[in-house]
């Protein structure tokens, strides 16, 4: 892999898991120490930081180092947070379903209003 392909890599790998974590670039940056707009450098690849600073992200997003250096797509998610997932993701298959039987019984309510008005 090249070093700027490295460098992308790294900064898309942080930026995923920051945002998947809610946090927000100015707050990782005043962690860190840096600007908002260093933060954003990092991420897109542009700056080559040292691996201590990607030590300390790593600590702040509370993930492993390595976890950097992995190619896109196959940044790694805790088993926690995929079951937090699969949970809300069944909260929100349970309400689909609620709003289709609802949509259902209006559907024949209607119906029964015509066939009675046609009658």
């Amino acid at each position: 892999m090249k070093s700027n392909e490295l460098l992308k890599t790294i900064g898309f790998n942080i930026n995923k898991i920051r945002r998947d974590k809610g946090i927000k670039g100015e707050t990782l940056g005043k962690e860190l120490g840096i600007t908002k707009a260093a933060v954003s450098n990092i991420e897109n690849g542009l700056v080559d930081c040292k691996i201590s600073v990607l030590h300390r992200i790593a600590a702040f997003l509370d993930t492993d180092l390595p976890v950097f250096f992995e190619e896109s797509g196959s940044v790694n998610i805790k088993e926690e947070q995929l079951s937090d997932y699969r949970e809300q993701l069944k909260k929100q298959i349970r309400i689909i379903d609620l709003l289709v039987c609802r949509i259902e019984f209006l559907n024949e309510q209607i119906e029964c209003m015509r066939m009675e008005k046609a009658g």
